[in-house]
């Protein structure tokens, strides 16, 4: 039985308990499916981050920084710059494959994504940024 998605929401089927009916269908909470930032420091000591999209895959990365503050630094750029469409650059590789960098209003490079099959897949990648650069969520791999 198809159900549908209400207000973009994906359904979640509830676990019966205590004899409840077994087809109920709820929707997750508006904020469940926010992204995050992935802070990491790397084998030669140096940090970066990645944006995660609300399903956990990673829909930026950032450059590579000297210290975690710089890093940090960069996670606030892209809160700040992310959500704005005059900041990402759309860009080709050399194999033809669609991505974009992301930019600071002074045009400082801060990240870049994925190659991308499509110029609309990568246009929906820059959606997905600008959804989920406001997060505040940063996690820190130790």
């Amino acid at each position: 039985m198809d159900i549908p998605q209400l207000q973009g929401k994906p359904p979640v089927t509830v676990i019966p308990i205590h004899g409840q009916p077994r087809n109920q269908t709820h929707h997750l909470p508006k904020n469940h499916m926010n992204g995050y930032y992935q802070l990491k420091q790397s084998d030669n000591g140096k940090f970066h981050f990645n944006l995660y999209s609300g399903n956990h895959q990673v829909i930026l990365t950032s450059q590579m920084y000297a210290d975690r503050s710089g890093a940090i630094n960069g996670i606030k750029s892209v809160q700040t710059n992310g959500t704005s469409d005059a900041n990402f650059e759309r860009k080709q590789s050399t194999n033809d494959e669609p991505y974009f960098a992301l930019k600071a209003a002074n045009g400082q490079a801060i990240g870049r994504s994925q190659m991308y099959s499509s110029e609309a897949a990568r246009d929906n990648g820059i959606k997905s940024v600008q959804t989920n650069a406001p997060s505040e969520d940063i996690r820190e791999e130790k």
